[in-house]
């Protein structure tokens, strides 16, 4: 009886379906692995405390300011310059001393970690994104893809960053001085354009270089000369004589 029920008992979806031994055999745990791999490198442990104190000065400026009496743009002339309008050292009321007219150095610097915090996080991750999609549809096409993503990266290293960023800043007043767009913005847009090259031509190698495309197998002409190259991202290949 017991047999017969076995025989006609209707099958479930785990069991009606046949999953293959590649697919049900999932690594778990991966992103722990690859975490504990990344905090055992210095320069991550290094990366990851700066970062972390820099949010924390953010974050404790408004306190700090409260704490000390001084507000970011507030001056104090008559007690942080001495008679002859020379700044203070670090005193108990300016613990890092006061700027050319007074201001408070301390609370001036914390809340700049904020504006740093403010372009840099979009900055990167926009850089990061469009160098990254660049790299590896450069790395993965090749060919003709390839050539003419690599040329653009070239176009764009070509430029000086400074001329570059301060001729917009120049062009980003109207005759009565008045900026066009925010400062804050045009400082993101600006360094985005010059950052993403790095991560297009590091992305672009690794892309041919892991094995799994066919370009990975025969890079391209631009894509070798990507490692011998003196831009800032690769080191000079040394070659015997």
């Amino acid at each position: 009886m017991v047999g017969l029920i076995e025989q006609l008992r209707i099958p479930t979806m785990s069991n009606a379906i046949a999953i293959p031994s590649h697919l049900a055999e999932v690594p778990t745990g991966r992103g722990h692995e690859l975490a504990r791999n990344a905090l055992r490198e210095a320069s991550v442990r290094v990366g990851l405390i700066t970062v972390g104190v820099v949010m924390v000065a953010a974050f404790a400026a408004p306190l700090v300011s409260l704490l000390v009496g001084h507000g970011v743009n507030e001056q104090f002339h008559s007690i942080a310059l001495n008679a002859d309008g020379v700044p203070i050292g670090p005193t108990a009321q300016f613990w890092l001393g006061a700027d050319g007219i007074g201001r408070d150095i301390l609370v001036r610097s914390l809340y700049g970690a904020r504006t740093s915090l403010l372009v840099g996080i979009p900055t990167t991750t926009a850089a990061m994104l469009i160098g990254t999609a660049v790299g590896v549809a450069a790395g993965f096409y090749g060919g003709r893809v390839d050539r003419i993503l690599s040329q653009t990266t070239d176009v764009v290293l070509s430029f000086p960053f400074i001329v570059t960023a301060l001729s917009l800043v120049t062009l980003n007043r109207t005759a009565t001085g008045e900026t066009i767009v925010s400062p804050t913005i045009l400082v993101i847009v600006v360094i985005t354009v010059f950052a993403w090259t790095y991560f297009a031509r590091l992305t672009q190698v690794s892309s041919w270089t892991s094995g799994h495309t066919p370009s990975s197998r025969h890079p391209s002409p631009s894509a070798r000369a990507g490692l011998t190259s003196s831009s800032p991202i690769f080191c000079p290949v040394s070659r015997r004589r």
